[in-house]
């Protein structure tokens, strides 16, 4: 008897240690979570350090601060901020019709813009009434734009200037700018019409050094004003050397620097100020607010997301550094990397913008800039020799261009082809296949 009570008790004694040791392990598995998430952000959190103190040594730009320093002084900016925005304020948009009404005098502007076509009678008129009734629109842009000498205002830490993108024109006021330096080169209003495109020129040079990205959407759209409104203009008229002088110096002084490369500093430089959490209301601007705090909270260690992040930035700022040819054949990889990172880390899908979605932009804008002053230096060569174009590219070398053009973005030639007394300039932009080899077409048509 008394031996089955031994055994019972050493029984109860050993569920007792057991009981006992898993409960002590419970209570101290919370701890050991505990140490080994603070451990895992400890080593994150240097992770981040580092990599922003790499950057700073480096003397790459941090902090809004950082921009604001490198930036010049933009004189009366609060003024000219008004004007922009009444600007936006003061448009007239055109009622387009669709392409079936064939009943509306403006039905030839959205179906046939062909550079040798003439544009018709109705048409004109039509378009001349929208363009005058947008006069007062014009009239702030360029007031504003002469009281900043030229530059668009910008303040990085808010007041009025608080969401810098609501200032940029809109895509719609350029196209009532080109459609006027379409219409005066139409009505043999050259000068007019240089003017014109001098104002997008403008519009298109303050914008190059803007750190928003969707600045430089609107950049492509006057630089492509330009290159459309040129064509018609060579096309109906014959430009004097003086006149293509001038829109020689303009398209030379219209690069695009490192705008990819800035842009990125700018976006990377708001993401770790917001991630510090230092003076958010400043921000609010720069991303939703919501989708900020999404991107902060949403991870049980957001400091991953902030880790891989700024990893993967600096993998897109090492790329914006080569010649477009080589960026253009990279696409298509880091097009095959950004998705998987973005879905595997929610926060990054929700905040990091996918800058290979630039590159096509930027080289379908460098493009038409490589083409447009390829056909200025043909028109220079015709004004010398009674008209005629050159027989090929390589008779510009070295009188009236320095070496023969190739496309900025597959590093080839230069297509020409002659039609009759006029041309076609052709290159090509984008990278579509897993080969690299640019594919998109972008032309630049004179028609006579």
């Amino acid at each position: 008897m008394s031996e089955e009570l031994d055994l019972t008790w050493q029984e109860r004694r050993r569920i007792f240690t057991r009981v006992a040791v898993l409960l002590l392990g419970l209570a101290a598995l919370p701890v050991l979570l505990l140490v080994m998430r603070v451990n895992a952000k400890n080593h994150l959190e240097k992770r981040i350090s580092e990599e922003i103190e790499t950057s700073r040594r480096a003397g790459e730009p941090i902090t809004a601060d950082d921009f604001t320093k490198l930036r010049a002084h933009i004189p009366d900016s609060e003024n000219s901020a008004r004007l922009y925005l009444q600007a936006r304020s003061s448009f007239v948009e055109m009622d387009w019709p669709s392409e079936d009404e064939e009943n509306s005098p403006l039905h030839w502007a959205v179906t046939n813009i062909s550079p040798s076509i003439p544009i018709p009678g109705e048409t004109q008129l039509a378009l001349r009434t929208w363009l005058n009734s947008n006069a007062t629109c014009f009239a702030y842009i360029r007031e504003a734009r002469k009281l900043t000498n030229g530059s668009f205002p910008l303040d990085l830490r808010g007041g009025l200037m608080q969401a810098p993108t609501a200032q940029l024109p809109r895509k719609a006021i350029l196209n009532a700018m080109w459609w006027q330096a379409v219409l005066d080169a139409e009505q043999g209003n050259i000068e007019a019409s240089l003017a014109d495109l001098g104002d997008l020129f403008g519009i298109a040079k303050a914008l190059r050094d803007h750190p928003y990205p969707v600045a430089h959407d609107v950049r492509g759209s006057a630089l492509f004003g330009v290159k459309s409104a040129l064509e018609r203009l060579l096309s109906r008229n014959q430009l004097s050397e003086d006149q293509l002088a001038t829109l020689e110096s303009r398209f030379s002084d219209a690069g695009e620097d490192d705008w990819i490369k800035n842009a990125m500093f700018f976006e990377r430089a708001r993401v770790i100020e917001y991630y510090h959490a230092q003076e958010m209301k400043n921000f609010r601007d720069a991303i939703d607010e919501n989708r900020l705090r999404a991107f902060l909270t949403f991870a049980l260690v957001p400091q991953r997301n902030m880790a891989d992040y700024l990893k993967a930035m600096r993998k897109y700022l090492n790329s914006s550094s080569w010649p477009l040819p080589d960026r253009m054949t990279d696409e298509i990889k880091l097009l095959g990397e950004g998705p998987s990172l973005r879905n595997r880390l929610t926060g990054w899908k929700l905040i990091a913008l996918d800058w290979t979605a630039f590159t096509t932009p930027y080289a379908k804008t460098v493009c038409g800039i490589r083409l447009s002053e390829t056909a200025l230096a043909i028109e220079r060569f015709r004004l010398v020799n009674q008209g005629q174009p050159p027989p090929d590219l390589k008779a510009l070398v070295p009188q009236f261009l320095p070496t023969q053009p190739v496309g900025p973005a597959d590093g080839k030639p230069i297509k020409y082809d002659k039609k009759g007394g006029g041309y076609a300039l052709s290159t090509h932009y984008f990278a579509n296949d897993a080969s690299g080899e640019t594919r998109e077409e972008l032309s630049f048509i004179v028609e006579r």
